[in-house]
């Protein structure tokens, strides 16, 4: 499986930047990006504003185990679910903050259940990511 290190080094190579130059793009210190592809884990703000940036999806940098994305981004409504296609349906509907909102809860639920975080630990973090959420 390829990690979330080696995607985003991957996908900063293969767009020709420098650390520094994704680093000023998404708003954080060239020593994150680093950290990042070395394994550090990043909050879920973090990981959208990266997803956006190189215009792959969350999924794509956590899961997925294909280093290129191209795969992924040809994926077609036809192999989406019912309930897939209605969870697009009502979150396109939703306003940038609250979009936001939702895909930060996702990504720290999906953490706490890949590192077996406590659930204090968990709301702690979810409310915290709300409330950074609020003030953007």
């Amino acid at each position: 499986m390829c990690s979330l290190a080696n995607k985003l080094k991957y996908l900063r190579e293969k767009s020709g930047l420098t650390k520094k130059e994704v680093a000023e793009a998404v708003g954080v210190h060239p020593s994150s990006i680093g950290n990042l592809e070395k394994g550090s884990i990043p909050q879920a703000d973090l990981l959208y504003s990266l997803a956006k940036f190189f215009n792959v999806s969350m999924e794509y940098l956590m899961n997925s185990s294909d280093l290129d994305p191209l795969p992924e981004i040809e994926q077609t409504q036809s192999q989406l679910s019912s309930s897939e296609l209605t969870l697009l349906n009502l979150f396109s509907q939703l306003d940038e903050l609250d979009q936001n909102e939702i895909i930060g809860i996702i990504n720290l639920k999906l953490l706490r259940y890949r590192h077996d975080a406590s659930p204090k630990k968990v709301l702690s973090s979810i409310s915290e990511e709300i409330t950074e959420a609020k003030m953007a």
